[in-house]
């Protein structure tokens, strides 16, 4: 990877970190500042009690048709429609 793609992937880390923990399909992201073995090992151990909700979430998003919405919405911005 180069380094401004390493840069966008680790300055995306905190969005989704907390879009999944405001979700509660995951917990509250640690910054790496106030990351300690306790805080991780609490995190971690937490891991389960997301289980089924972000079981429930992937059946949802199995469900969605996204590529194909994305698709339309390409096509309805070039005007060639479907």
């Amino acid at each position: 990877m180069f380094s401004a793609e390493l840069d966008a992937a680790a300055a995306d880390q905190p969005f989704w970190g907390a879009r999944l923990a405001v979700e509660h399909l995951g917990p509250t992201p640690i910054r790496a500042s106030r990351l300690t073995t306790r805080r991780a090992r609490h995190a971690l151990a937490s891991l389960d009690t997301y289980r089924a909700a972000v079981g429930a979430a992937a059946e949802r998003m199995l469900a969605e048709d996204g590529t194909g919405k994305a698709v339309d919405v390409l096509e309805g911005i070039v005007g060639t429609g479907r």
